[in-house]
């Protein structure tokens, strides 16, 4: 036995090495943090803020410290949200939790940093500031005000929406009074030609909604919009009625291809909230029911909660291939209107030096696809691959602003040269016709050196490529993942070969013993027998002051489903759970109370962390949970 545990923790060790590996490739790519935000950052005393605290590109998320709110009201929060930004394909994932606050006196107000352990390690956000002014109210309405039809103004045959009367079917006034919509501002484009898609809720009802299919945009380049203002929300018609209407989500689109192309489904799952007609009837329209019915009290039994999936329908866009007659030759692929200017560094240097070249090009279009010109140099110069500066607007639409191209050369002779005027080629959607722009030729002088050449410096070979070192410094990041792909290759060989070498060991010391599966599982029930599941949580448990119980007890509970049905613990949900405890013959009531449990304690890991009787149970029901697993014969896959 001490033999197998060395290995084992042998074993353990170098795939915690490969892990760290791999870790370091992953990092490349995606980058973890933690910030905060609030928005406006100028309101008047009775105005309201919207607080944000995001995480980005983690799902292993321990603890979130409680954000201290010393000089503000908490009117609404936290209320989580999940997502993703996708520009271009570099996709981020965030969690958030938004707070709704009031500030209670005039100034420069601040809210401290929170932290967070995130994959194991502690971070820190940074510290945001609110300048509140001794004014009532600025321009900024009052989020709340057109969100909840129970404080708006009422108007005949408006404000009832929201009261069930009898004889009148849920699912037929849902439909009547909230729907999601796709809008596009066209059916038709080119390739490269900007689509506008916006998702919009229109409601007349109270409700919570999450996002729960984002669509993905197959086949554009995608640039997601800001929101102007975090609750998003405007009063708009449909059909004759006026709705508060949502944007919920608002993306710039660039199609890459020709062809017709669907624009995907968004779904909303809506929480939405009536209150019974003989209640509602009790009241007038003056009454502080109808002011703000969050801080009415209402008995339970007066509102009827609902939970309504809404989907907008997909709508196809028609994108016409760019045509073949009159493209120029040295088209590729730019749309939109723009135009080209060089400036030279200096128009005189010498043998010695490198001489640079920066080419602009401006205007509006599918900027962040557009390559580097093609540039004629003259007989005996030779160039470097250019460096590229972005200075974009990505809220405009089509995107605006520049892009800077840099060229570093070298000449080497002296003379004097001739740099042939710059071409950009683009097609222009508004005319629906190709357009070239051109710089004016460029002279400047070289001066015979000292003999030293440039090309040492600029790193160019004597054709005008890249030469071998710089070619690899220029891909440097491929090479990184080459050499971690390599270590990783490596590692693996090292454990296999220290295997079979403690095989033959143990062949030598150990009699041999045909285990069957039965033996498997006795030999897996007893190490689990030695050890206690909930060790970590029990501990936690008795101690005043730790705060990391249900992370504990969420960390603990996988592990054991993990070792005990021999699955991934990052692939447990309520399927896979709901399958294997089945396939088991494990009873269907265990299942549901372990899916239960499970969804408790997520939303206890991403609330504020507070000690009470609740812990106690959750303890004992998770402990009565794996003993009823326990008591079970698992067929491992």
């Amino acid at each position: 036995m001490p033999f197998v545990w060395c290995y084992m923790n042998s074993l353990f060790k170098k795939i915690c090495l490969v892990s760290i590996a791999s870790f370091l490739v992953i990092m490349a790519t995606a980058q973890v943090g933690i910030y905060t935000t609030i928005e406006p950052e100028a309101i008047g005393k009775e105005d309201y803020v919207t607080y944000r605290i995001v995480v980005e590109n983690s799902t292993d998320i321990k603890q979130v410290s409680r954000p201290v709110f010393k000089n503000f009201s908490i009117v609404d929060g936290p209320v989580q949200e999940t997502g993703m930004n996708n520009v271009n394909g570099h996709v981020t994932r965030f969690v958030s939790w938004v707070f709704t606050l009031k500030p209670r006196q005039a100034g420069r107000l601040s809210v401290d940093p929170v932290t967070a352990t995130i994959n194991g390690r502690q971070y820190k956000s940074n510290r945001v500031f609110v300048l509140v002014s001794k004014d009532a109210q600025t321009t900024r309405p009052n989020p709340f005000s057109q969100m909840d039809p129970f404080s708006q103004p009422k108007q005949a045959g408006n404000y009832g929406d929201y009261i069930f009367r009898k004889g009148e079917n849920l699912a037929d006034k849902v439909k009547q009074n909230m729907q999601l919509k796709l809008e596009l501002d066209k059916t038709s484009c080119f390739v490269g030609e900007p689509l506008m898609a916006t998702y919009t809720l229109y409601t007349r009802l109270k409700s919570e909604s999450k996002l729960t299919q984002n669509p993905s945009f197959n086949g554009f380049s995608v640039i997601d919009m800001q929101q102007s203002e975090s609750t998003g929300y405007s009063q708009k018609k449909l059909n004759g009625k006026d709705y508060n209407a949502y944007t919920i989500r608002r993306a710039q689109l660039y199609a890459l291809q020709p062809g017709d192309i669907e624009i995907e489904s968004a779904e909303l799952e809506n929480n939405i909230q009536f209150i019974k007609e003989e209640y509602a009837d009790r009241f007038s329209p003056g009454n502080s029911l109808f002011d703000d019915f969050s801080r009415s009290i209402i008995p339970a039994e007066a509102v009827i909660n609902q939970t309504v999936p809404l989907k907008s329908t997909a709508l196809k866009v028609h994108v016409k291939p760019l045509p073949e007659e009159n493209k120029p030759t040295g088209f590729n692929g730019a749309v939109g209107h723009f135009l080209v200017d060089a400036t030279m560094q200096k128009d005189s240097f010498s043998t010695d030096e490198s001489g640079k070249i920066a080419v602009t090009i401006s205007g509006g279009g599918n900027m962040q696809l557009l390559t580097a010109p093609d540039i004629a140099w003259p007989s005996g110069i030779e160039s470097f691959e250019p460096t590229v500066t972005d200075n974009m607007s990505k809220l405009t639409v089509p995107v605006s602003g520049s892009k800077v191209f840099e060229y570093s050369f070298a000449a080497e002779k002296p003379g004097i040269f001739t740099l042939p005027p710059i071409t950009f080629s683009f097609f222009d959607p508004a005319k629906a016709e190709y357009r070239t722009v051109s710089t004016k030729p460029i002279r400047f002088t070289v001066l015979k050196g000292t003999g030293k050449s440039a090309l040492l410096n600029t790193g160019i070979t004597n054709n005008g490529k890249l030469s071998f070192i710089n070619r690899i410094f220029h891909h440097r990041w491929w090479i990184v993942v080459f050499v971690a792909f390599l270590v990783i290759c490596s590692l693996v060989v090292w454990v296999l070969r220290d295997k079979r070498k403690q095989d033959k060991k143990q062949a030598m010391t150990v009699p041999e013993v045909v285990q069957d599966a039965h033996s498997s599982q006795l030999e897996e029930a007893l190490a689990e027998s030695h050890q206690h599941p909930l060790a970590e949580t029990e501990k936690c448990l008795q101690q005043e002051d730790c705060n990391t119980f249900y992370s504990s007890l969420n960390h603990e509970l996988k592990a054991f489903l993990s070792r005990r049905f021999s699955i991934d613990a990052s692939s447990l949900n309520a399927n896979t759970i709901s399958a294997m405890l089945d396939a088991n013959g494990i009873d269907n009531s265990v299942s549901l109370r372990l899916q239960q449990l499970m969804r408790e304690i997520e939303w206890q890991l991403y609330t504020p962390f507070e000690r009470n009787e609740k812990m106690n149970e959750r303890y004992h029901e998770t402990m009565e949970i794996i003993q009823q697993i326990h008591a079970h014969n698992i067929r491992h896959r």
